[in-house]
C-alpha cells in the first residue's frame, strides 16, 4: 500500500454563507458544501459522483470554472497549498471534471451551475486529499470544449477541501495506524449569566446553577492516520428524554485533540426566541456519545453517562454568606470594648514596666547603704 498522509482537515464553505467579490466586485460567486469525506468502493454505489454547486448574481457576462489545489502539512498541522497534481494525493488524480455550460450571461436573478465530480478508478488504496477552487474570469476568452478548467485571470477561493477515502480502508490496516476517538473529559456549565454573582462564584461539579447549561467533551485521535468523528447528548430526567443534540461529522488528524460543544436550548416553533430544555430543579443525567468512523467502517462508540443537580443555588449562598460575614463583623464590634482590657500587654508596655522597677529597686539599695 502507498504511504498514507494523516494531515487532512475538513474545511467548508456553507451555500450562501461567503461571497467572493469578483470582476471589480460587480459579480458574486457562492459554492455550496461538500460532504466532508467522500468514499469510492462503496458496495451498491458502483458509479459515485461529487456535486458542487455554484451561484453566480451580478452584471457582468463570465465564464465559471473549476480548479483542484494541492496541500501539504507540516508536523503542527499548518498547510502549504500547492499547484494541482504536485502532491501523491492530488485530487487531481482521483477526480476528473464533467464538462459543463461555464457561460454566465446576467440576468436579474443570477444562474446556478451543477458541477460533477467523478472518480477517475473504480477503487484506490490510499487517501486523496485537497482543496476545490471555484474561479471567474471576465468571459472575453472564448471556452471551446466547456469544460471549466480554470484562466489565467481568473479570481475566486478554495471552495472546500474533499478528503478521499477506499472503502473498507480500516479493515486493511492491522498495525494500529488507526483507531477510534478516544475521550478525555466531559463537563457541564451553566450559561446563565443573569448577575455578576454568577461570574464570582465558581460552578461546582455535578451542581449546576438553574437555566441553560454547555456540555463539551474533549476527545483526541491516538492513532497515525484521521478519523471522521462526531459527537451526540442525550439529556433525560426522571428516566423521561428531554432532549437529544448531536454535533456535526467533522475530521480529527491522528495524534490531534478537539473539543466540541452543544447548549441546552432549542428553538420554539414558529418563532426567533428558544427554551431551555433542563427542569429548573432537580436530578439530570446526560449520555454523551461519541463516534468515529473512516471509509465506511464504524469504530466502537464511546460512551459515558454523567449526573448533574440543577438548582438555584448561587444568589442564595452569596446571600446567605453575606448575611453570617455581617453578623460575625457585628458581634466582633459589640464585644471588642470588653475584651479589650483583658489583652495581654505588648512587649513596650512589658519593657518600661521592668525598667521601672529596676531603677525603684536601684534606688532604694542606695538608700539603704547611706543610713547604713
Amino acid at each position: 500500500m502507498k504511504k498514507l498522509y494523516p494531515f487532512v482537515i475538513a474545511v467548508s464553505l456553507v451555500l450562501g454563507g461567503t461571497a467572493i467579490p469578483t470582476l471589480a466586485a460587480d459579480n458574486t460567486l457562492k459554492v455550496s458544501n461538500p460532504p466532508a469525506e467522500f468514499i469510492i468502493g462503496e458496495p451498491g454505489k458502483p458509479d459515485p459522483e461529487l456535486t458542487v454547486i455554484v451561484i453566480v448574481t451580478g452584471p457582468v457576462r463570465a465564464n465559471i470554472n473549476l480548479e483542484f489545489v494541492d496541500y501539504v502539512f507540516d508536523d503542527q498541522g499548518y498547510k502549504t497549498r500547492l499547484p494541482a497534481n504536485t502532491t501523491p494525493h492530488s485530487l487531481a488524480k482521483v477526480f476528473q471534471v464533467e464538462p459543463f455550460d461555464n457561460a454566465y450571461k446576467p440576468s436579474a436573478s443570477g444562474s446556478e451551475f451543477t458541477i460533477k465530480l467523478k472518480p477517475k478508478q473504480k477503487k484506490i488504496d490510499q487517501i486523496f486529499y485537497g482543496g476545490i477552487k471555484v474561479t471567474m474570469d471576465s468571459g472575453s476568452s472564448s471556452n471551446a470544449n466547456q469544460r471549466g478548467t480554470g484562466s489565467a485571470n481568473s479570481s475566486g477561493a478554495i471552495a472546500s477541501q474533499v478528503n478521499v477515502t477506499p472503502y473498507g480502508f480500516v479493515g486493511d490496516i492491522k498495525n494500529g495506524k488507526i483507531a477510534g476517538a478516544q475521550l478525555a473529559r466531559v463537563n457541564f456549565t451553566s450559561t446563565n449569566r443573569t448577575s455578576i454573582i454568577d461570574s464570582i462564584i465558581p460552578d461546582l461539579p455535578g451542581l449546576v446553577n438553574a437555566g441553560p447549561i454547555e456540555a463539551k467533551v474533549a476527545y483526541e485521535n491516538k492513532g497515525e492516520l484521521p478519523v471522521f468523528t462526531s459527537a451526540s447528548w442525550e439529556f433525560s430526567s426522571e428516566d423521561k428524554v428531554l432532549a437529544s443534540k448531536r454535533s456535526s461529522k467533522t475530521i480529527l488528524l491522528g495524534g490531534r485533540s478537539a473539543t466540541r460543544s452543544v447548549i441546552t436550548q432549542s428553538k420554539i416553533e414558529g418563532s426567533q426566541e428558544t427554551i431551555n430544555v433542563l427542569p429548573e430543579f432537580g436530578p439530570v443525567t446526560i449520555k454523551t456519545t461519541l463516534q468515529s468512523e473512516l471509509g465506511g467502517t464504524m469504530f466502537e462508540p464511546v460512551v459515558v453517562e454523567s449526573s448533574i443537580f440543577v438548582i438555584q443555588w448561587k444568589e442564595p449562598t452569596f446571600f446567605v454568606a453575606l448575611a453570617i460575614t455581617f453578623g460575625w463583623y457585628y458581634r466582633r464590634r459589640r464585644v471588642a470594648p470588653k475584651t479589650s482590657k483583658q489583652r495581654p500587654p505588648s512587649l513596650l508596655v512589658l519593657a518600661i514596666k521592668a525598667m521601672r522597677k529596676a531603677v525603684i529597686r536601684r534606688l532604694a539599695l542606695r538608700k539603704s547603704k547611706e543610713v547604713a
